[in-house]
């Protein structure tokens, strides 16, 4: 995994004075953290099927994103479970055009896996990108560049998700998440939003391929290729790899 030299965005304290002002500063963030990796596909630096992780800084000057966040959710939730056709998922959706403008055709959606949900099949969403945000818990998120189509020949990889991780990634991406003692919930941003009574909504596998099932294949191992951020205004000398670093 590389790191890509994405500028860094933040939110305003004038976020948090409303349910709407949440939104819209949360939604302009993930369109702009979108947009950038749209620009990275077309100029061939990342492929078509894609997906990022970043860490988000919870405090900056003058505002918390918890408190943005408690904003966007002052006007109450109403969750919804089964979600996605998965008994162990709830959902709630907040939508641009009931909260910002009418013409609005974005939303977010809050997600709650349960404890050891692993039912929630490979699946690909073909008609919109997503941007999303930890926001308790923790779980897994399993990505695949390779088709839906390909079956279990294709390659997955499985990534830890902790509270205040971050991801986004292209339409077309298949993917799915699975938890296993912790629940996990999530900040989802869809752009735009395809109803979730809609048949465009969501692609699973054929036939749907759960994280019970491949997760039997896989070899139990840490990681540590999460990537490393530079800090530092200037490039190190030499690579991290070669740099004395004391014990």
């Amino acid at each position: 995994m590389f790191a890509l030299p994405i500028e860094p965005l933040a939110l305003s304290s004038s976020a948090t004075q409303s349910p709407s002002a949440a939104f819209e500063a949360l939604a302009e963030t993930a369109r702009s953290y979108l947009r950038e990796m749209d620009a990275c596909v077309r100029t061939a630096r990342l492929p078509a099927r894609t997906a990022l992780l970043t860490r988000l800084r919870e405090t900056g000057p003058g505002v918390a994103f918890s408190e943005v966040l408690a904003a966007l959710q002052s006007d109450g939730l109403n969750w919804v479970c089964p979600f996605e056709a998965c008994s162990n998922v709830s959902g709630a959706v907040l939508k641009g055009a009931d909260l910002v403008a009418v013409q609005r055709d974005d939303a977010f959606l809050l997600l709650r896996f349960a404890s050891y949900t692993k039912n929630l099949p490979l699946h690909v969403h073909d008609d919109s990108d997503r941007f999303i945000v930890a926001i308790g818990g923790s779980g897994f998120f399993h990505v695949s560049p390779d088709p839906l189509e390909m079956g279990s020949s294709r390659k997955l990889r499985h990534v830890p998700v902790r509270e205040n991780d971050a991801l986004m990634f292209r339409r077309g991406t298949m993917h799915t998440f699975s938890t296993e003692s912790e629940p996990l919930t999530l900040l989802s941003y869809h752009h735009p939003y395809v109803p979730l009574e809609d048949e465009r909504q969501y692609r699973v596998s054929s036939p749907p391929e759960k994280p019970a099932d491949f997760l039997r294949r896989q070899r139990a191992c840490v990681s540590f290729d999460a990537g490393w951020s530079v800090l530092s205004t200037t490039p190190p000398v030499c690579p991290l790899s070669q740099a004395a670093v004391p014990a």
